[in-house]
């Protein structure tokens, strides 16, 4: 599989996701991302879709999701910031991005990994 960086569009789920900029300030990242609905009829793009992660293996959830759309409808693209508070000296950041909200929720609560696409974000 090759690596999807930014810029690259791949699909998850319902959605066709692009990763348009990330900028690290001190202990915020922001990632500007682009998404959009490709299935056949309206979709959620559920909150917190997008995670980052270190070269130590941490996790990081977002602290605001500026993405995420309660519908949007076939064809329709959608663009955001996702912000994330991380150590100053976390390395290696990628993002993890799995859009199907509701199989995430299953996964989680029956103790089965998510899977997820990582995009190098290049910090």
């Amino acid at each position: 599989m090759r690596e999807i960086t930014i810029g690259d569009t791949f699909n998850n789920g319902n959605f066709a996701y692009t990763i348009l900029d990330a900028k690290r300030e001190g202990d915020i990242v922001t990632v500007k991302a682009q998404a959009k609905n490709i299935a056949k009829k309206a979709e959620t793009l559920y909150n917190g879709s997008m995670k980052l992660r270190d070269s130590e293996s941490n996790t990081y959830g977002h602290r605001s999701d500026g993405l995420s759309v309660s519908k949007i409808n076939p064809g329709i693209e959608t663009q955001g910031e996702i912000t994330f508070e991380v150590p100053e000296d976390a390395n290696g950041l990628k993002a993890a991005v799995n859009t199907d909200g509701i199989q995430n929720a299953i996964d989680n609560a029956l103790g089965n990994d998510v899977s997820y696409v990582i995009i190098d974000i290049g910090l």
